[in-house]
């Protein structure tokens, strides 16, 4: 069938689109579809003096992320929460809609560390977590305060 013809009656059902658009959407990304619907992108990187997290977190507020010491790693949380109401009284129809998101990654570091001297920065959607390599020791601080 060329781009142009129509499909058969029975392959126009919108069910069946969309069932198919899945198959069309895994050739085109194969593996984008292995991975969580919500991950986000992190990269580890090392320089002499530290070990640099960053992690790519766009349309995410600053408010909206937590940072964490799992012993040998770090925890990055996203919790985010929407309402949207409509409203159009001349065709009289009214919408709330609710929803609510959390994701978090899980980054292992080659030894446990101090968030004494560990900074975080995040600007234009991207989060960079500095760990200093001197500090291999445990502490009590629960979260990281992001600048």
């Amino acid at each position: 069938m060329g781009k142009g013809d129509k499909l058969p009656k029975n392959l126009q059902d919108p069910n069946l689109q969309n069932w198919l658009s899945t198959f069309d959407d895994f050739f085109k990304d194969p593996f984008s579809n292995l991975l969580p619907q919500q991950a986000f992108r992190v990269d580890l990187y090392e320089t002499n003096t530290a070990f640099i997290v960053e992690a790519e977190l766009p349309g995410i507020a600053k408010e909206q992320i937590k940072v964490e010491p799992l012993g040998d790693g770090i925890r990055i949380s996203i919790e985010s929460d929407s309402f949207q109401e409509e409203r159009n009284d001349k065709q009289k129809y009214y919408k709330q809609e609710r929803a609510y998101s959390s994701t978090s990654r899980i980054i292992k570091l080659p030894y446990a560390f101090s968030m004494e001297n560990m900074k975080g920065k995040y600007e234009n959607g991207i989060l960079e977590i500095k760990i200093p390599k001197k500090d291999r020791i445990k502490d009590s601080i629960n979260y990281l305060d992001i600048e």
